[in-house]
């Protein structure tokens, strides 16, 4: 059996991504099962039963939580409602929802997902993990569960690799979630446990940790809080595919990136620098047709000014002409700039005229 475990689902980037790319990559890899955190989904904090159910539908089989799961108040009904969505078992009762849930695979068999939160750097009152572990896990194997895989979603990397060991042959797999990062320690510990500290995040990754960056170094800058929004950019699925032998023992495990955000970042730079360098080239081819109509223009200009004087002259010796009675005119002269077109050489004759139109 080959699963399909995704890190920390964030906002709609998250959300999006997973609608764009799990059916590929599900039909790409072969897999049976896909698993995911979703305590990050709606907004970056907790989950909404809305997109939990856009989850499901896009193809998602369960969805774990963490310090974020009861961040939306409609959240607690919904986890006592849905099976398929589960918060951490060390959570102290009463509690709403279960720490763990049982998934149907191929041929019937049960995978029993479980969900765990560390107690170290976070602020939370929680029961013992190893001691929830131990409880759920009898549990599990009571409710006839083949394999199991168990989200710890703590912040210290000791932690996770400490719940790791202490179930190593009794976990199908161990999965870290929280930090956002994805590690490149995919292991199978002794005794047939899959395990890796954090398998990152599905969202946006041109961020800090899924926030925009603005707010985010303010904080650390100016050592105040501020308001934090979630980023939009180069989302992807990050995640680990864990492949189970007949004994429910994992036998490999690797990340997974996808999209491949590294390759797409650079392929982004490089579009930007080549429309950059079309808007520059366009610049250039404007400001040539522009010199190119001014020096037109101003070789029109001189030429109906040298035009413009020697019409005039010959009306000059026209009108002297008539007025001299010789061709039996009135003796009227008509001189430079009168009449209805002007025909002077001074610059508000006829050619600047035109120019003005």
């Amino acid at each position: 059996m080959r699963v399909l475990f995704l890190g920390d689902i964030f906002g709609r980037p998250g959300r999006e991504v997973i609608r764009d790319y799990l059916s590929g990559l599900v039909a790409r890899e072969g897999i049976d099962l896909v698993l995911a955190n979703g305590e990050n989904a709606s907004g970056g904090k907790g989950i909404l039963p809305r997109d939990a159910k856009l989850l499901f539908g896009y193809g998602v089989d369960a969805l774990s939580g963490g310090n974020h799961s009861f961040h939306h108040r409609e959240s607690g009904p919904f986890y006592d409602e849905d099976v398929r969505t589960i918060r951490p078992a060390n959570y102290p009762d009463p509690c709403p929802g279960r720490g763990w849930t049982v998934i149907e695979g191929p041929s019937g068999r049960k995978v029993g997902f479980g969900n765990l939160m560390g107690r170290v750097f976070i602020p939370f009152s929680l029961d013992c993990p190893f001691k929830a572990a131990d409880r759920m896990l009898a549990e599990m194997q009571a409710a006839g569960c083949w394999t199991t895989v168990i989200d710890i979603h703590a912040e210290a990397t000791a932690e996770k690799k400490a719940i790791a060991v202490y179930l190593d042959g009794r976990a199908g797999a161990v999965v870290g979630t929280h930090t956002h990062i994805q590690t490149s320690d995919c292991q199978i510990l002794p005794k047939g446990t899959a395990y890796m500290t954090d398998v990152g995040m599905t969202g946006p990754h041109d961020s800090v940790i899924g926030m925009d960056f603005k707010a985010v170094l303010k904080s650390f800058m100016l050592g105040r809080r501020h308001s934090f929004t979630a980023a939009t950019r180069m989302a992807s699925m990050e995640g680990a595919v864990i492949d189970f032998g007949g004994d429910g023992k994992a036998l490999y495990v690797r990340p997974v990136n996808c999209p491949n955000i590294y390759a797409g970042r650079m392929e982004e730079l490089w579009e930007e620098e080549l429309r950059k360098e079309e808007l520059r080239k366009e610049e250039l081819r404007r400001e040539e047709f522009r010199q190119e109509e001014l020096r037109n223009t101003e070789g029109g200009a001189a030429g109906g000014r040298e035009s413009g004087g020697g019409e005039a002259e010959a009306v000059e010796a026209e009108g002297r002409d008539a007025g001299d009675g010789r061709d039996g005119g009135s003796g009227m002269s008509i001189g430079p700039g009168e009449g209805g077109d002007s025909l002077g050489d001074s610059p508000e004759g006829g050619g600047n005229r035109e120019l003005e139109d």
